[in-house]
């Protein structure tokens, strides 16, 4: 094997081991329970995101048990379709950096050891550039009917992947004067008709709550700038002020990294102007490093780093990433990182709330308290959500089939009697309040929602 087949098999190992050491040693992060628990009721759109996730789940969580069968779905899909499309999109000497890019770049890095929806985005945008890049190199109908299948799939996955779309056009305006490409577009409209007519049926949820509802906040003019600051090592840590050099440079050499300079561009612009008066998830613009990913890996050999530039960046950077992966998978580190409170312990704590509820209809109030006992316990846990953000659970409506029967509530913002429980592992005391009918409950004077 020559060196570059050698790297390629080096840096595809470190992801994939780094993938498997995080999934081996951490229990779920609760949306990852609230997307098992959507996988286990299939639909054409759920109230948070679009259904392809709980798809990709649904292929392993039915046949193999806890949290690998969650996870092992969309982290193979993404894994193969990464595969597959860099093999397109990259050149072959470069293929080791590809894989380079996927174990440093920190977004695509970590969120594929999860199940998360940015995973079926990744998989919808992998398939779309690749798609792409063919469609641009030649004009034809078979190849717009990929593009717009692939359209629809990255829809699918997640609302924002529509920011890919618009930003093609914003990259190669010129694409719009092909009338193929108005009918990968007219496919991808089709295609993604269930889940629109979803929308309808349920009185748009999910746009309604993304919009107007979630993550608001008052007009900032320091969060935009917090923004732009959390934005810069995502592509590739200590390797990112090259990536951005070379992205801001401008000089692309055909309609495809025109098109790939677009996603960039209106993913991170539109969610540069949201930052003024809401709060922006990290993980919200992980397309765009995929984007920024494949237009690097493009550069010609003349604005590629001098290769010890190259090595000692890319070596530094992937130690970093791989040990924040490994801090992740050690127990203990918990106690560090509030966060990781998500991952540890809940196992055990479920189970003990099980046995305090063995004699009763346990329900819960909050969507994610309701999503990991579901999941531990393996009982149809509703959530009642009284004081709580709207959720899959009001559209379900659990709590009817308890209709005027006494049931055990377990939640932390009561004055009830109630049995106290041991502390979950983020440290929150709950009381498992008994002998209340539902309607009892939610007739109440809204009491604080505890998790």
């Amino acid at each position: 094997m020559n060196r570059s087949t050698i790297a390629t098999l080096v840096w595809f190992s470190l992801f994939v081991a780094s993938n498997v050491m995080v999934m081996a040693n951490t229990e779920l992060f609760h949306d990852e329970a609230y997307y098992w628990l959507w996988s286990r009721y299939p639909d054409w759109g759920y109230f948070d995101h679009p259904p392809l996730l709980a798809w990709l789940i649904a292929l392993t969580a039915g046949w193999i048990d806890g949290e690998w069968g969650v996870r092992l779905g969309p982290n193979l899909l993404l894994t193969a379709t990464a595969y597959f499309a860099g093999q397109k999109i990259v050149s072959g000497e470069r293929q080791w950096a590809w894989w380079a890019g996927w174990t440093i770049f920190p977004l695509q890095s970590f969120v594929a050891a999860l199940a998360l929806p940015d995973v079926a985005q990744l998989i919808g945008a992998l398939l779309f550039i690749w798609a792409l890049q063919d469609f641009i190199q030649e004009n034809s109908t078979a190849r717009a009917l990929a593009v717009g299948g692939a359209a629809a799939l990255l829809l699918y996955a997640k609302y924002h992947g529509a920011l890919l779309i618009v930003g093609t056009l914003v990259g190669a305006p010129g694409l719009a004067k092909r009338k193929t490409f108005w009918l990968a577009g007219s496919i991808a409209l089709v295609l993604f008709s269930p889940h629109i007519f979803w929308q309808w049926q349920h009185d748009f949820p999910t746009l309604n709550y993304h919009l107007f509802q979630a993550h608001g906040a008052s007009l900032s003019l320091l969060r935009p700038l917090e923004f732009i600051v959390q934005q810069l090592p995502n592509a590739g840590l200590f390797l990112a002020p090259w990536v951005w050099w070379y992205y801001l440079r401008g000089r692309r050499r055909d309609p495809f990294e025109d098109a790939l300079s677009g996603m960039v561009l209106a993913i991170l612009g539109v969610f540069f102007g949201f930052s003024f008066f809401k709060i922006i998830e990290g993980n919200w613009t992980t397309a765009a490093y995929l984007a920024l990913l494949v237009l690097a890996l493009r550069a010609p050999d003349v604005a590629w780093p001098r290769r010890p530039w190259l090595a000692a960046l890319g070596t530094a950077s992937a130690v970093a990433m791989l040990g924040v992966k490994l801090f992740i998978s050690l127990p203990g580190t918990e106690g560090y990182v509030k966060r990781l409170t998500e991952i540890r312990g809940w196992k055990s704590w479920s189970l003990s709330v099980a046995r305090a509820s063995a004699d009763c209809a346990l329900t819960a109030n909050s969507y994610q308290l309701a999503s990991k006992l579901s999941f531990y316990t393996q009982r149809r846990v509703p959530s009642l959500n009284i004081n709580s953000r709207p959720n899959q659970f009001d559209i379900w409506h659990w709590q009817d089939d308890f209709k005027s029967k006494p049931v055990c509530w377990l939640t932390g913002g009561t004055n009830l009697p109630g049995e106290t429980l041991p502390p979950t592992p983020r440290g929150n005391r709950l009381r498992l309040v008994r002998n209340l009918t539902i309607e009892e409950l939610l007739g109440q004077n809204r009491p604080t929602s505890g998790r």
